[in-house]
């Protein structure tokens, strides 16, 4: 069997008129929520609020980005997701949430998701990609590139020019 470090991941955006796209973002959403916020509660089996979660995310703005991360080798579970929006008011890409499941950590998806993200804001002419970062994944933008502009801003700043 493949070990999971040396499998290509496979990445796409959210058709946001697909069920499984949307029910897997919604998903990833909620998994989030439960890992940084410890009174956060959520029953997986009340199909009522799974719904009106999945309404929520296919009514994001028309300036929004998902990409999905899948695994070659598992493409019945997505790995992590990014989601950001497009700011042409200030020239930005504006990172949102960014989640990879604990079993697909430092295997290269977060990374992957990040890249993936900036390519678009470098295509689409973007003068920097910005991230509201809590101190814990400090780092791993740092890795990849980002810096604070200024000592203990929340935000993180991804230059393109």
């Amino acid at each position: 069997m493949e070990s999971k470090q040396n499998t290509q991941l496979r990445l796409k955006y959210a058709d946001l008129k697909n069920r499984r796209d949307l029910a897997d973002v919604a998903r990833m959403e909620i998994e989030l929520n439960l890992e940084l916020r410890p009174r956060f509660k959520f029953d997986f089996s009340d199909s009522k609020a799974f719904e009106e979660r999945i309404r929520g995310i296919k009514n994001v703005n028309k300036s929004t980005r998902i990409i999905i991360a899948h695994m070659a080798y598992s493409t019945e579970t997505p790995a992590g997701y990014v989601e950001y929006f497009l700011n042409k008011k200030f020239n930005t890409v504006d990172g949102r949430l960014l989640y990879v499941y604990p079993e697909f950590r430092r295997m290269g998806v977060g990374s992957a998701l990040v890249k993936a993200r900036e390519e678009e804001a470098r295509q689409g002419k973007y003068s920097s990609v910005k991230i509201d970062a809590r101190a814990e994944v400090e780092p791993f933008f740092r890795e990849n590139g980002f810096t604070r502009p200024v000592a203990g801003s929340p935000f993180m700043i991804y230059n393109l020019r």
